[in-house]
């Protein structure tokens, strides 16, 4: 069911991730930044639901907390008005229009595998490195539906 996090519990749950290293001590989740990544994007989905309500656009002290939240946590070049179109344009898209999508499972196939050069792990199209065209037509069929 629904579960209502703190900050902190938030916070927590955006970092989260498996780590097989450990051993049998191993925490987080079993696929790691995949799960992370979920976690992150279903966030960022409430954050557009809670900030779109009324109780905080249309309470000053709200909006206030609000602003001086992102403020101290998000950097941008946007000016007011640049903030007030976004806002306008954002509140206008239901949010069973927005899509999030996992390249990892795509219909129960991974799209992305493994890849290791100069001592960093990465990953890359599973067709091989700048072969996106699996890629590109999952992402073109999730917009037809």
């Amino acid at each position: 069911g629904w579960v209502t996090l703190n900050g902190q519990q938030a916070l927590n749950l955006a970092r989260a991730r498996g780590d097989e290293s450990a051993g049998d001590i191993s925490y987080g989740f079993p696929d790691g930044d995949f799960e992370r990544t979920l976690h992150q994007r279903q966030m960022l989905l409430a954050l557009k639901q809670k900030v779109t309500t009324g109780s905080v656009i249309a309470n000053p002290i709200r909006l206030g907390q609000l602003f001086d939240a992102l403020g101290s946590n998000v950097k941008t070049d946007f000016n007011t008005s640049n903030v007030e179109r976004l806002y306008d344009l954002s509140k206008k898209i239901p949010d069973s229009k927005i899509k999030s999508l996992s390249l990892n499972n795509a219909n129960g196939q991974n799209l992305l595998q493994s890849y290791y050069a100069d001592g960093q792990d990465a990953l890359v199209p599973a067709l091989g490195v700048n072969n996106y065209s699996a890629i590109q037509s999952y992402v073109d069929a999730q917009l037809q539906q």
